[in-house]
């Protein structure tokens, strides 16, 4: 008994989805390294934003803090993406994203009140 064999057109069609899906990952992987990129530049902006009072920020701000960074940065890595394919990009760094908000936020605060204190000296 012989396999029925596909159209030839079907693995034409398959091939294509691969390489799509393949693009995907990378314009997506890009555009997680231009946003942090966007993040560090643009990570004083929580200060204005958030009650911060000291030399860090309290667990119980992460998710506030983690959502201020994203809101702040997401629409301008990447200027060329249109917003519908930075929003998948977003979706699918999404736990790096948060990770890499609330480290850089956190150390952002430790030296925002570094420069408090320089200052008040």
């Amino acid at each position: 008994m012989q396999k029925a064999r596909l159209p030839e057109s079907a693995g034409i069609l398959e091939r294509a989805l691969k390489i799509e899906k393949s693009m995907d990952k990378i314009r997506s992987a890009e555009y997680l390294e231009a946003w942090k990129k966007v993040a560090d530049r643009r990570i004083r902006l929580i200060f204005a934003s958030l009650p911060i009072d000291g030399p860090s920020i309290p667990d119980e701000m992460r998710e506030e803090t983690v959502d201020e960074v994203v809101r702040i940065t997401w629409r301008h890595a990447c200027e060329c993406m249109a917003d519908e394919e930075k929003i998948a990009a977003c979706r699918a760094n999404i736990e790096a994203m948060e990770e890499y908000s609330w480290a850089l936020a956190r150390k952002a605060a430790a030296k925002e009140w570094e420069l408090v204190l320089a200052a008040s000296k």
